[in-house]
């Protein structure tokens, strides 16, 4: 790392994490001691991120929508910033419901940086039929929906390290 992406990891853990720059054991130990330092309590930091995500509630509609997409052969991408990584997400569900994902963590990279996005276009190429667009803890902020374009004929998952096209 540089030294604007070392000062970075110290200025936003949060950022650092979804690249894949900190482990969660180290960011759950930033989080609790600004949490204690803001609400002058102690905040015990091993499983902290376990116990955030056990607070969120599951869209099953979101995967029924996209599931369904995808088995009318509509091609479905997935490109998500993650709090930890890769192993948190389900490899059979991934599977079932995209053609291609991108992870942020994986790649380095994190949303809303413009070279997530063209990483995520040449992986997958203008077959990309809808995107959904959320944030960590959110649900549904929005989604775009590009003409049907069918399914390509790619390998599903993208290589950890594949290098982006510039556009």
């Amino acid at each position: 790392l540089g030294p604007a992406a070392m000062l970075e990891t110290r200025i936003n853990p949060l950022h650092a994490l979804e690249r894949g720059e900190m482990a969660v054991p180290h960011f759950e130990e930033r989080l609790a001691d600004e949490l204690a330092r803001r609400q002058g309590a102690p905040v015990q930091h091993e499983g902290l991120l376990q116990r955030m995500f056990d607070a969120i509630e599951h869209a099953p509609q979101m995967n029924a929508l996209v599931l369904r997409a995808h088995s009318m052969g509509l091609a479905t991408a997935l490109l998500s910033n993650s709090w930890g990584d890769a192993t948190n997400y389900e490899p059979a569900l991934l599977h079932e419901l995209f053609d291609a994902w991108v992870i942020s963590s994986e790649v380095g990279l994190r949303k809303p940086d413009p070279a997530i996005y063209r990483h995520h276009a040449d992986a997958f190429g203008p077959a990309l039929c809808a995107q959904h667009f959320s944030k960590p803890l959110g649900v549904g902020r929005g989604a775009r929906v590009v003409p049907q374009h069918r399914r390509p004929q790619r390998p599903a998952v993208l290589p950890a390290h594949h290098e982006p096209v510039l556009l």
